[in-house]
């Protein structure tokens, strides 16, 4: 069975939760056999807002089910409309926690920046969750 929402793009399996097949099992199970190769570096978990309530109790099982199989040799990425002190603010820090990176904040079409790696517009961050996590502030990555 093939799943649109589930592709390989610069040595990482990315996962578009906007896809309503996503959280199958046999689409988790396509993700677990995706990441096993050395090359493939890690998990992006990305499309509408994968930290909206809907998504979430779903979302936790399946990246600790990523956690479960390759601890932390393989990264996870994890897109959001949502700001860092808004997630932190609505206790979504036990999704945000099983990630590596978060990329946050809604894209503004007048702040557009095609030059910026792995976002769309000025004013989204990257963030590393677990230094964040651990000093209380946003700690964000420098590409």
């Amino acid at each position: 069975m093939e799943y649109s929402n589930i592709s390989i793009d610069n040595n990482r399996v990315v996962v578009d939760v906007f896809k309503t097949d996503i959280l199958t099992i046999g689409a988790q199970n396509k993700v677990l056999e995706l990441l096993m190769p050395d090359y493939i570096r890690g998990l992006s978990i990305l499309g509408c807002n994968p930290t909206d309530k809907e998504n979430e109790e779903e979302l936790i099982r399946f990246v600790e089910r990523v956690r479960y199989y390759y601890e932390d040799r393989k990264d996870i990425w994890i897109w959001s409309g949502h700001t860092w002190e808004q997630l932190i603010k609505e206790n979504k820090d036990k999704l945000v926690s099983l990630c590596d990176v978060l990329v946050d904040g809604p894209f503004i079409e007048a702040k557009k920046d095609l030059a910026l790696p792995f976002r769309g517009s000025s004013n989204q961050r990257i963030i590393d969750i677990k230094k964040s996590l651990e000093s209380g502030k946003v700690v964000e990555i420098t590409l």
